[in-house]
């Protein structure tokens, strides 16, 4: 963690899991699609994705920011059940077009840039939909972002410097390291604490 002394921003590369859709913008719409700061579906191409509870919850929809499930709660199991993860931090000269002021991604103030979703792979080359101004989304190649959402939808993917995965911390204590070959099926099933999927890593 560092702190950006020119904006008083602290950054950080340990985030957690909101579960495999990623979180919404804020709206005062009463959109059916969001709850309490998430998407309860997202779509992208063929693939159609329902939220199922993870362990953080994102209430910034409600101004409530973060809350955690009860251990209790983890009914998949807490040796199943992903709580955090790592993201890379990308900086204004790491930014391939020069022109990102800011990169939200690790900031502690700022609600998404705390979490990841398990919408994609770890390590992906797809890009993280970070919902922003265009001056603060940083295109750098290992960790490629766009200031649009995905279906109204933003997804941070977990991603390292390490060669070949991240690292995880399970809800249970654990740390794995986690292959960016993954199966995805099996990678969103980990990052719901209540799913009642069958598939483990």
């Amino acid at each position: 963690m560092y702190k950006d002394n020119a904006n008083g921003w602290c950054q950080h590369n340990y985030v957690v899991c909101v579960g495999k859709t990623g979180t919404s913008q804020w709206s005062s719409s009463g959109d059916a699609t969001v709850i309490n700061g998430w998407r309860e579906w997202v779509t992208y191409g063929d693939r159609v994705v329902q939220y199922k509870e993870a362990i953080f919850r994102c209430g910034s929809y409600q101004g409530q920011g973060y809350r955690c499930q009860p251990m209790a709660a983890i009914t998949d199991g807490t040796s199943n059940t992903m709580a955090m993860s790592e993201i890379i931090q990308v900086s204004k000269s790491q930014d391939i077009n020069g022109k990102a002021t800011a990169d939200e991604r690790g900031n502690l103030w700022y609600p998404w840039g705390c979490a990841y979703s398990a919408f994609f792979t770890p390590n992906t080359q797809e890009m993280d939909y970070l919902g922003c101004i265009p001056t603060r989304a940083a295109n750098a190649i290992f960790a490629p972002a766009t200031d649009k959402t995905l279906d109204a939808a933003i997804i941070i993917s977990a991603r390292s410097r390490h060669s070949g995965g991240v690292n995880v911390a399970m809800a249970d204590g654990s740390v794995r390291f986690v292959s960016e070959t993954i199966n995805l099926d099996v990678w969103a099933a980990a990052s719901t604490a209540k799913g009642g999927e069958t598939e483990t890593f």
